[in-house]
């Protein structure tokens, strides 16, 4: 997750898809969608101030 954050904030794509894709392989299906939902919610500014997790 660190790693991601980094490359965000330096505005690297290209790592944060090879991050990203190596999440996948070993995150939690559920976790992940939360955390897209989340993530996509900060975007558009539907996400609840508080957010709990699945």
């Amino acid at each position: 997750m660190e790693g991601i954050v980094a490359a965000v904030r330096a505005g690297d794509d290209a790592p944060i898809w090879v991050l990203l894709e190596r999440l996948a392989l070993v995150g939690d299906t559920e976790t992940l969608l939360w955390l897209r939902r989340r993530l996509n919610g900060d975007l558009d500014g539907s996400a609840p101030a508080t957010c709990t997790r699945p």
